[in-house]
């Protein structure tokens, strides 16, 4: 795919009247680096400028998790609600997964504030909720994936009535003790600069910084996940 892209690159900077492009890097705090590369020097500093991007890029704290609870997902967040490159999914038929982050239990709470129903990427998660589900436009979220071709993104996975509910059933299934649970919760794939662990995850992450104490998990009475900000 790669070399492929590099190719067709090159051959439309051979026969087309291309000026230049414009680089926008980004990062979990927003937009880190924009710049304006020139026709002749654009493949070299693609190359370069991918690179930091992949330095700066958000990314867990802990490459390897047992679950991961998504507070939210939306197409303003992520091309695909929730970052393949942060959950270390892909689901594109034919191609392998990536070794790393590896996490077991993935679970979807809500949609984002600015969810339009586009829920292409839903199939990345292994959990949701009813109301995720119930805010899918399923046209909207079949023609994008139609359009990519990533048909295995758009496959709802199973979800529970409520958050409580679908993270109980997410516990269950991996078949630990709770206390023993490597656990994360992010608000979501892009804003990952504030975790919640458990205290197993705690133990394994890297360069992060306690600020407050391990509580039990709570949930209001409509079963809606209570975070401490």
């Amino acid at each position: 795919m790669e070399e492929a892209i590099i190719s067709l690159s090159r051959l439309a900077l051979e026969r087309l009247n291309v000026l230049g492009g414009l680089a926008i890097i980004e990062d979990c705090y927003g937009t880190l680096k924009i710049e304006s590369v020139s026709a002749e020097a654009l493949l070299e500093r693609e190359i370069q400028l991918f690179e930091l991007s992949k330095a700066v890029s958000p990314r867990l704290p802990l490459q390897r998790c047992d679950l991961l609870i998504v507070l939210e997902m939306g197409k303003e967040i992520s091309g695909t609600g929730l970052d393949p490159n942060v959950i270390g999914r892909f689901r594109i038929d034919g191609q392998k997964e990536p070794d790393m982050p590896r996490i077991e239990r993935v679970v979807v709470l809500r949609p984002s504030p600015h969810f339009d129903g586009n829920a292409n990427g839903i199939g990345l998660a292994d959990f949701t909720t009813k109301q995720v589900v119930e805010a899918i436009d399923w046209q909207k979220t079949l023609t994008n994936v139609l359009s990519t071709g990533y048909l295995r993104r758009a496959f709802c996975p199973p979800f529970l009535p409520t958050e409580k509910e679908a993270v109980e059933f997410a516990l269950a299934s991996l078949e630990k003790e709770p206390c023993e649970v490597s656990a994360v919760i992010v608000k979501n794939t892009t804003q990952l600069d504030t975790f919640w662990l458990s205290e197993t995850a705690f133990l394994a992450a890297e360069g992060v910084r306690r600020v407050g104490p391990f509580e039990a998990l709570r949930f209001d009475p409509s079963g809606r996940l209570v975070i401490r900000e």
